[in-house]
């Protein structure tokens, strides 16, 4: 978003290391309390054929790493929040594993969500597959239909209500800007994501990474969460003053 939007300069960022829960201690992006939820979830599916379809929450099935070994230039370089991310715990570049989150105590209203989501370790050609929705209450979701396939071609689409958004990777290239995958065939090749969900109120955000192809796996590098129509009550002043409501990042950043 601080690309998409260049007014935009704010820079608290959430860090996030070892914990599946995160509730209670987020701030928004200008540093003030936000006060929501945060926790994190995962899935598996089943050998590199049939991809997950909802994810458990919370779970510790969950590992943290600086990775970087083989994209670290470019936007990737020193303390991006693109290059570190988190994964399964044990899972494997052949075993369908997703990753993902859920939010709540956001305001009614629409909001549009930043995802990178890439293996900086790895050096293969693949692709990361975003789901974004919503649910009435927090735990488990659903978040892709069932799908079946071989090599790990199989993936999931979008279950009732939610949306999906799809960035594929070349191999060990580092981009030098950054720029939104569209997903579809001929422009999927990207480092980021955008998808837009809409909260009515008391409802959670929910955000979930598969892999594809050569590397099964989800992994989820940094999320940014923009309200863009949030209901102005006080609670939510600080939502409304900047072309930024809430920036989160559910994985740890690199230090340099």
């Amino acid at each position: 978003y601080h690309a998409a939007n260049t007014a935009f300069t704010d820079t608290t960022w959430n860090v996030i290391t070892s914990t599946s829960d995160a509730s209670g201690v987020l701030h928004y992006s200008n540093g003030d309390l936000a006060g929501v939820s945060l926790k994190l979830g995962t899935a598996t599916g089943t050998g590199n054929t049939v991809p997950a379809t909802t994810l458990t929450v919370p779970s510790s099935s969950l590992t943290f790493s600086g990775l970087g070994s083989a994209a670290n230039t470019g936007i990737y370089t020193n303390n991006s929040v693109a290059t570190d991310g988190m994964f399964i715990s044990g899972g494997s570049g052949s075993t369908f594993a997703t990753v993902g989150l859920q939010i709540g105590g956001l305001a009614a209203g629409t909001y549009d969500i930043y995802v990178t989501a890439r293996n900086t370790n790895s050096t293969a050609a693949y692709r990361q597959n975003v789901y974004a929705g919503t649910s009435a209450s927090s735990g488990n979701f659903t978040y892709a239909n069932s799908s079946s396939g071989t090599s790990g071609s199989a993936v999931g689409t979008a279950a009732p209500g939610y949306s999906s958004a799809t960035v594929g990777y070349n191999g060990t290239n580092s981009s030098t800007a950054w720029v939104q995958a569209t997903g579809t065939t001929t422009e999927i090749y990207g480092n980021y994501v955008k998808l837009s969900v809409v909260l009515t109120s008391g409802e959670f955000l929910n955000l979930a990474v598969t892999g594809q192809f050569s590397d099964d796996r989800g992994f989820l590098n940094s999320v940014q969460i923009v309200s863009t129509s949030p209901i102005p009550e006080p609670s939510t002043c600080a939502l409304i003053v900047g072309f930024a409501a809430l920036v989160s990042v559910a994985v740890r950043r690199r230090r340099s």
